[in-house]
């Protein structure tokens, strides 16, 4: 049982970092032009629950003894759980980023036509 919960939760933590792999594939998709911010961000938050999901579950899955005997090494587990919240973090950290730099641009954008309105009218 030790060995299959081993398996699992193993299996848990590489569906996470695909899924925060495919996070990072969109992230370069919105931000290189490759699909808009609201489709991307679209596409972002359920690959971010599922994420979450698999690391909840890998979580949990580490946690406990059977028969006097941990079911993964703590210093392990609690290395792998701290380095798939950073990068979760990570990741929705730059959302952030790509956000404010995309409502920044907007704001140029409407002071430069706004400008140039003005310029061509005379007013």
């Amino acid at each position: 049982m030790i060995a299959f919960r081993r398996i699992l939760a193993v299996l848990c933590y590489i569906l996470m970092l695909a899924a925060d792999a495919a996070e990072v594939y969109v992230i370069y998709l919105s931000y290189s032009g490759g699909m808009t911010y609201d489709f991307g961000i679209l596409i972002f938050i359920p690959i971010f629950i599922f994420s979450y999901w698999m690391a909840t579950f890998f979580s949990q899955l580490i946690s406990g003894r059977k028969n006097g005997k941990r079911i993964f090494p703590r210093a392990l587990g609690n290395i792998m759980n701290l380095l798939g919240n950073l990068i979760s973090l990570v990741l929705i950290g730059f959302w952030g980023y790509i956000y404010y730099m995309m409502s920044i641009n907007a704001a140029d954008n409407e002071a430069a036509a706004l400008a140039a309105a003005i310029f061509y009218t005379g007013a």
